[in-house]
């Protein structure tokens, strides 16, 4: 088993769990939670699912925020909520507000 270094980084955990393991890397989750992109990516490319520990991270940025709801949560992402409203990214507040309009049809 590998053991996570002060060096790894975030992107190095991903493409460890992705590439070399082809599964969940446990030991490089509080790593790769970090940073927003790399958990949007764990959660769609490695766990095909949910990333719990990654959604403090992916609510902090609208873009990850907008297609983790659409492509891994396929509904509402309550954690962005209360962070995409103040998001400087424009187009993903109103693209994610008809995404989920769209559910109730």
């Amino acid at each position: 088993m590998t053991t996570i270094t002060v060096e790894m980084s975030a992107v190095e955990a991903f493409l460890y769990a992705r590439d070399i393991l082809q599964g969940p890397f446990k030991e490089g989750e509080e790593v790769i939670a970090t940073s927003a992109t790399y958990s949007y990516y764990y959660a769609k490319q490695v766990l095909k699912g949910p990333f719990k520990g990654g959604e403090k991270s992916i609510a902090t940025d609208g873009q990850m925020s907008y297609h983790y709801a659409v492509d891994i949560l396929k509904g509402p992402f309550e954690e962005r909520d209360r962070v995409l409203a103040s998001s400087d990214c424009y187009y993903y507040p109103e693209a994610y507000k008809e995404f989920i309009e769209s559910l109730d049809k």
